[in-house]
């Protein structure tokens, strides 16, 4: 039996496919389900996270989740005097370009690009269970649960909390830093208090 297609947005919110979001507004736009303020905003956002469409086969990349993936790249590297300098100038270009903290954005603006964010982390912490990230001893074993939370929360604070402020740019990271918080959540909803005890116990000390 075939399923139903979830309702607009909820079915928006459901894929993660970059083109067949793409596919979903301009389905949304044309029946008349969002008006035109809103649909110029979510197009804005969508080019902004994944670039601008230049062809119908084109991959676009999930420029959200490619800024955290950079700043735990470059984690190791941030206290170095060498390097420091580049990578606060790389990651700030980036910010400019994502415009996730963009001062000028209206209330909406800033509800929709906080939604899109949540939508960057729950993709990502999908992934955590698969590939690399969850293997150890040369990729030949998967962690404990309880040792792959602790290794997720681990990133968050260090890419969501701990590089930001030694960049000085814990305010541009707000946003993304809720997201990570709310989509963990809402992803292991049972670990909400070891996230609560690692990341709110750390910034007391």
């Amino acid at each position: 039996m075939r399923r139903e297609a979830a309702p607009w947005p909820e079915s928006y919110y459901l894929e993660t496919a970059p083109q067949k979001r793409w596919e979903l507004l301009q389905e949304a736009i044309s029946s008349g389900k969002i008006d035109q303020e809103e649909a110029a905003l979510r197009e804005k956002l969508w080019k902004r996270r994944y670039g601008e469409k230049t062809s119908p086969k084109a991959q676009p990349r999930d420029g959200y989740i490619a800024l955290w993936v950079t700043m735990n790249v470059h984690a190791r590297d941030i206290n170095s005097r060498f390097r420091r300098r580049g990578i606060i100038k790389e990651i700030q270009t980036m910010l400019d370009q994502l415009g996730i903290d963009d001062p000028q954005a209206s209330a909406q603006e800033k509800e929709l690009t906080q939604q899109e964010l949540f939508h960057a982390m729950e993709i990502y912490y999908s992934t955590c269970s698969e590939g690399t990230y969850n293997s150890q001893i040369f990729g030949l074993m998967r962690m404990k649960k309880d040792r792959l939370i602790d290794k997720i929360i681990a990133d968050v604070y260090m890419v969501a909390y701990e590089m930001p402020a030694k960049m000085e740019l814990s305010e541009r990271f707000a946003p993304l830093r809720k997201a990570a918080y709310d989509a963990f959540c809402e992803t292991y909803p049972d670990e909400a208090e070891r996230m609560n005890q690692a990341i709110f116990g750390a910034e007391e000390r």
